[in-house]
């Protein structure tokens, strides 16, 4: 029996299988390879991701690298959402990151993180811009403080969130309603785990 060795520049022959027989024998080369993230344990997980990353335009290691599966619905980290939109032309600039709000004696009484988006519209003509912000305030509310990874990385969640929520509002043509991995596991009781640039792992 030929063993085929994978290596990550493979992964690329996904587009030119012509049947599901073909892609499950390469996917089961991959997981065997130890090239993949170690979540990976069937080919059929493997064969999903790659196939919802090309419903979004991701290439395959991209996709296997950041679309996280939660209760059945794909997910994207912000990494891959700031490439994905960018990537179709949606640009966007952190206005505050975090900034304290005071109160009239100067206390610190919420944290705000606002992200401008711009995106050029055929119809107008002209570059359209909106606003997006969330707070520390909107996670209390939300019930989602009490969470070690958002006590722990108090700006990068309220970045996450606030990054999210204004993606899809302003190129959900693009994002295809998919949500922000802490986003859908906040949102299902999911446990993860969050390291200091910002990937997730899914914890099962």
């Amino acid at each position: 029996m030929e063993i085929i060795k994978a290596e990550p520049s493979q992964i690329g022959k996904f587009d030119n299988f012509n049947n599901l027989e073909e892609m499950t024998k390469f996917a089961n080369t991959l997981i065997s390879s130890g090239i993949l993230p170690p979540n990976y344990k069937t080919a059929e997980s493997v064969i999903a991701t790659i196939i919802q990353g090309k419903e979004l335009g991701l290439k395959a290691m991209t996709a296997l690298q950041n679309i996280h599966f939660i209760s059945g619905k794909p997910t994207l980290g912000t990494n891959a959402i700031s490439a994905l939109i960018r990537g179709r032309g949606v640009d966007f600039q952190t206005i505050k990151d975090a900034e304290p709000i005071k109160n009239a004696e100067g206390k610190t009484i919420d944290l705000i993180t606002t992200i401008r988006f711009f995106r050029y519209s055929n119809v107008v003509n002209k570059v359209l811009e909106e606003d997006c912000s969330f707070t520390w305030n909107d996670a209390v509310a939300a019930g989602l403080t009490g969470k070690d990874v958002w006590k722990k990385f108090p700006k990068a969640m309220i970045f996450a969130r606030c990054l999210s929520m204004g993606a899809r509002r302003v190129a959900n043509d693009i994002l295809l309603g998919v949500y922000e991995t802490t986003e859908m596991a906040d949102s299902t009781n999911t446990n993860y785990n969050l390291d200091e640039e910002g990937q997730v792992t899914i914890i099962k």
